[in-house]
């Protein structure tokens, strides 16, 4: 993958939240597949959190990569993996494999832009992309969910992310983030499912992304003990905390807002269009 206007909004919106760049790594070397209109729009748009020369360094840029837009984040340095240098990557590593010590703690923000997805041990790859962040640095993820099927290995539910950047790992997640791959979708914030006791599921025709912005607390060293499903671990305690499973129970505003989104899920349904329920998403653009 590569980051497309989505994807380059998604490191802007990462930075708002308190992302720091400096020090970057890219896992696979991201193309820009956003046009030079739409990343300049961006850079005016989060003018806040871009370097003051941001807007004439994308004018000037001629590259297919993303260095130059990542360098307007604020990063002085911006290095690339890949499991070899076909695209010229900085370091070559097979993330099935751990990485060495050296690298370790070097970097302020890991981004994989869409390539975890690839590598077939997923819990070795995570670590990997986990133990290279410094603690109080961030990990970024653009990883594929819902509709992917045959693009990788795996397709991702945010509640993977809750759980395996987890305080026991040694994280905190920030902000996770379902948005669909079509013109203007709405971005919508996704409830961790430990928090209403109850699954957080979405079906859909739609290929969908998931994002994650999560910060590095401790070092600690991520799945000495593997995660499991809140609601599963939950049970295995006793735990008798019914789930929050009705749309009174999502919203503040009584039975006619409950109404008014029975309504719109029908609406969704006649229409063929997705619904997210509110009790599991929040829209946030």
């Amino acid at each position: 993958m590569g980051l497309d206007a989505n994807g380059a909004r998604f490191l802007l919106h990462a930075r708002k939240l308190g992302a720091a760049f400096d020090a970057t790594l890219m896992i696979g070397r991201q193309d820009l597949h956003a046009t030079k209109e739409q990343l300049l729009g961006l850079v005016q748009e989060y003018h806040d959190v871009c370097v003051d020369d941001a807007a004439q360094r994308m004018r000037e840029s001629t590259s297919e990569f993303a260095e130059d837009f990542i360098h307007c984040l604020g990063a002085a340095t911006v290095d690339s993996m890949d499991h070899s240098d076909f695209e010229g990557a900085a370091l070559c590593h097979d993330l099935n494999e751990p990485v060495p010590d050296s690298l370790k703690q070097k970097y302020d923000v890991v981004l994989d832009g869409g390539t975890l997805e690839h590598v077939f041990d997923v819990r070795q790859a995570y670590r990997n992309c986990m133990e290279m962040v410094k603690v109080g640095g961030h990990y970024l993820g653009i990883s594929p969910s819902n509709n992917f099927m045959g693009h990788g290995f795996y397709q991702f539910s945010p509640e993977f992310f809750f759980e395996a950047f987890s305080p026991a790992n040694g994280f905190r997640i920030s902000q996770v983030i379902l948005f669909e791959h079509r013109r203007n979708a709405p971005w919508y914030e996704v409830v961790a499912p430990a928090d209403i006791n109850s699954r957080v599921s979405l079906k859909n025709s739609e290929r969908t992304y998931v994002l994650v912005v999560a910060e590095r607390v401790a070092d600690v060293v991520p799945f000495t003990n593997p995660p499991q499903q809140s609601d599963y671990e939950a049970a295995w305690d006793g735990a008798t905390k019914a789930p929050l499973r009705s749309m009174r129970d999502a919203t503040e505003g009584g039975w006619m807002t409950a109404l008014t989104e029975n309504v719109r899920r029908i609406q969704c349904s006649l229409l063929r269009r997705s619904y997210f329920e509110p009790l599991y998403f929040r829209r946030i653009r």
